[in-house]
């Protein structure tokens, strides 16, 4: 049986991600934090009441005139299984509250059952098509 660390699976960033990573990493960062969860997805802490959202912490390097800090965001993510690419959701900086609310969590749950259908409406829809025509 496959497991996803023996192969590179699809990792896809959603635009919310794309607004909020510049921020915080840099591009070899960002590069890293990819190949990464495309070889390791379920490493992420699932947040529970989500619908499979998880989140990992991501190291990173803050540079300025002054002096190098270390440091370390959390990556919001949407990973299911090896069938779907995974999704990145969001970064957010270690002072953001992530004690989400029943909310967000339902917000969270939206959005991976719109990723899911979306995926598989892709797939099943062809096939069933395809069913639909061998039995006229």
């Amino acid at each position: 049986m496959f497991d996803a660390s023996d192969y590179w699976i699809t990792v896809v960033e959603m635009p919310e991600f794309d607004e909020s990573v510049g921020t915080f990493l840099t591009e070899k960062e960002r590069e890293g934090l990819t190949a990464f969860l495309a070889r390791h997805p379920a490493e992420g802490m699932v947040l529970a009441d989500t619908g499979g959202v998880r989140c990992i912490v991501w190291p990173a390097i803050e540079e300025n005139e002054a002096n190098t800090q270390r440091s370390s965001y959390s990556v919001i993510y949407f990973y299911r299984d090896l069938n779907m690419p995974l999704y990145l959701l969001a970064c957010l900086s270690n002072d953001e509250n992530l004690d989400f609310s029943q909310a967000d969590r339902a917000a969270m749950r939206s959005i991976t059952t719109q990723i899911i259908v979306s995926q598989w409406s892709s797939v099943v829809t062809p096939l069933v098509k395809r069913a639909q025509g061998l039995n006229t």
